[in-house]
């Protein structure tokens, strides 16, 4: 578990994300320990790649952490989000970062907090070198949300299914020094 001011992220096991993409709502919340939107669901943009998620788990268990976490509000005990990393660094150090908050929890802060607290952890392992997020340019939120994790452009690159798309990159050398990653 990451914890941060507001929140604490819980990486999110074959388990949970069998009970998430299953629609069990009592199973999420048993092996979360999260409270979940009602109807339950994932959070938007992210059903696909939590089901590759969840198989990738299931076949390298040892990558927990590398993949999606759920971030939780400590007051409330409500699953707020999922930020989520791409899988363990490449062959050059590379992993990419995401995020994705419910609806009903847009705009409070919650994606930059758990997005920190997720780059702070993944930069604790001496392989990584770069945090790479590939955003949508009209994605006006997820952008800010990248800057405000002190991510700079890069360039752009062209997706057949999403289109024109922004690359963003936080570089090791960036990075401030200390520990910041709370368990």
């Amino acid at each position: 578990m990451l914890n941060g001011p507001r929140l604490c992220l819980r990486p999110l096991t074959v388990e949970a994300l069998g009970a998430l993409l299953g629609g069990d709502r009592a199973g999420a919340q048993r092996a979360t320990g999260a409270v979940f939107p009602d109807p339950l669901a994932a959070p938007p943009l992210e059903e696909g790649a939590l089901t590759r998620t969840r198989d990738r788990l299931a076949a390298s268990p040892a990558e927990l952490g590398w993949w999606a976490w759920l971030a939780v509000d400590r007051a409330t005990g409500a699953a707020v989000g999922s930020p989520a990393l791409s899988g363990p660094p490449d062959a050059d150090g590379t992993v990419e970062l995401g995020y994705a908050t419910y609806p009903e929890f847009a705009g409070r802060g919650y994606a930059v907090e758990g997005g920190r607290l997720l780059l702070d952890w993944a930069f604790e392992d001496p392989r990584v070198r770069r945090v790479l997020a590939v955003v949508p340019p009209a994605h006006d939120a997820s952008v800010s949300v990248a800057r405000r994790l002190g991510l700079s452009v890069i360039g752009r690159a062209h997706d057949e299914e999403a289109g024109e798309l922004l690359l963003l990159e936080r570089a090791r050398a960036d990075q401030p020094t200390g520990p910041s990653v709370r368990r």
